[in-house]
C-alpha cells in the first residue's frame, strides 16, 4: 500500500506527497499520482480499460484493508459484538460484506441512509434524546416519504390516455406478470427513505433468466454494463441462497450466492459470483414480502431483481408523474402504482 500506512493506534497514514485536499485547494491529488497511476480517464470519451479496472479493484482493496483494520482495533479496545457504520463509505456493500462476514461482530446495523441525507435524521434524533419523554425511541419505519392518492394518479393516467384496470388481487397479478418475464415498475405506499429501492419504488424482474440483468440495463436503466443489479429475497430463505450472516434490510451488503444457487438466479449474480441482497420480512413490508411470497408459488423462486425505480441519471421517482413519466419513456413492460395495473397497449 505504497499510497496507505496502516498504524498501531487503529489509524492510518496518507502519504501527503500524493494528496493535497488538505491543503485548501480544490484538487484532492498531487501531479505525483499521475505518475504513479497514469493520465485520468476523460469519462465523455474514453472507455473503461483493463488499467482503470485494475486500478478500481485495488482501490477497492485498499478501503476493505483499512475498514478490517480500524474493526479489529475497536473490537480489541472495546469488547463489543456490535458495529453500527454510517457515513458515505458505509454504501460500499463489498467493504460491509467483508465486515459483516469477518465473525468479529454478531451483529452489523447501517441507516438506510448512512451518507450526508441521513444526517438530517440523526440531528433530530439527536435533539429529541434531549428530552426525556422521547428517549430511546427509534424511528418506526424506513419509509418516511408521499404516498400517492388515487385521484391524483388516475387524473394523471387519463391526461396521458393510458389503459389501466383497479384490482383486488393486484399482487397475484403482478407476480404473474413478473413469472412471464415482464419488466414492472412497483409504487407502493410510502417512499423509501435513501438511495436503495425497497419494495416501494422498485423496477423488478424476473431473477432466473440471464438475460434479464442485461435487458434491464438495456431498455431501461442504461447505464454501465458491469454495474450488477440486487436481490429482493423472503429473509427466511436467505442462508439457503447467500453466505450472508446477517440480515440486509437495506441492500447495503454483498455477500457470495451459494454455488448451487447460481444458476437458479443468474439474472442478480455477479461475475464474481456475489449478489447485494435486500432480505425482506413481513414486519417490515408485509405487501413486499406477499409478492415475494407470490412470485415464490408460481416459480419456485423466494427472489427478485430489484433496482431503484429511475431513469439515468434521475432521482427515484416519488410521484406518479415522475412513475407514469419514466413508464412511457422507457420499456418497463406494466406498471402498478398501488393497486392499479397500467400498460401501454
Amino acid at each position: 500500500m505504497e499510497l496507505f500506512k496502516l498504524c498501531d493506534s487503529g489509524q492510518y497514514e496518507l502519504d501527503t506527497r500524493f494528496f493535497i485536499h488538505h491543503e485548501g485547494r480544490k484538487a484532492w491529488f498531487s501531479d505525483l499520482i499521475i505518475e504513479l497511476l497514469g493520465e485520468p480517464r476523460d469519462q465523455t470519451t474514453d472507455s473503461i480499460s483493463v488499467h482503470h479496472a485494475n486500478i478500481a479493484s485495488s482501490a477497492q482493496k485498499v478501503l476493505e484493508s483499512i475498514a478490517l483494520h480500524l474493526c479489529c482495533y475497536l473490537k480489541d479496545k472495546t469488547g463489543t459484538d456490535t458495529i453500527y457504520l454510517t457515513g458515505g463509505v458505509a454504501l460500499n456493500g463489498s467493504m460491509n460484506g467483508r465486515i459483516a462476514n469477518s465473525g468479529l461482530f454478531k451483529k452489523i446495523y447501517i441507516p438506510p441512509a448512512p451518507g450526508d441525507s441521513g444526517a438530517a435524521i440523526g440531528a433530530a434524533l439527536l435533539s429529541t434524546e434531549k428530552d426525556i419523554h422521547n428517549r430511546n425511541k427509534i424511528i418506526p419505519s424506513e419509509y418516511l416519504g408521499p404516498d400517492a392518492k388515487f385521484g391524483q394518479t388516475t387524473k394523471v393516467l387519463d391526461e396521458h390516455a393510458l389503459a389501466y384496470e383497479v384490482l383486488n388481487d393486484y399482487v397475484r397479478k403482478a407476480a404473474k406478470d413478473l413469472s412471464l418475464g415482464y419488466i414492472v415498475g412497483w409504487f407502493q405506499g410510502r417512499e423509501e427513505f435513501g438511495p436503495r429501492a425497497l419494495g416501494n419504488r422498485s423496477i423488478l424482474a424476473d431473477p432466473r433468466s440471464k438475460y434479464m440483468s442485461e435487458r434491464v440495463n438495456r431498455l431501461v436503466k442504461e447505464r454501465e454494463t458491469y454495474r450488477p443489479f440486487g436481490a429482493s429475497i423472503l429473509d427466511e430463505y436467505r442462508s439457503e441462497f447467500f453466505d450472508l450472516q446477517h440480515e440486509s434490510p437495506y441492500m447495503h451488503l454483498v455477500c457470495n450466492v451459494k454455488p448451487r444457487a447460481r444458476n437458479l438466479i443468474p439474472a442478480v449474480t455477479h461475475i464474481d459470483g456475489s449478489c447485494r441482497p435486500h432480505t425482506v420480512t413481513k414486519k417490515r413490508n408485509p405487501l413486499f414480502h406477499s409478492l415475494l411470497n407470490e412470485f415464490m408459488a408460481l416459480t419456485n423462486i423466494p427472489a427478485l431483481l430489484n433496482t431503484s425505480f429511475n431513469g439515468k441519471d434521475e432521482p427515484i421517482v416519488s410521484t406518479p408523474e415522475s412513475a407514469i413519466s419514466l413508464f412511457i419513456s422507457s420499456d418497463i413492460d406494466v406498471l402498478y402504482i398501488n393497486n392499479i395495473r397500467i400498460t401501454k397497449i
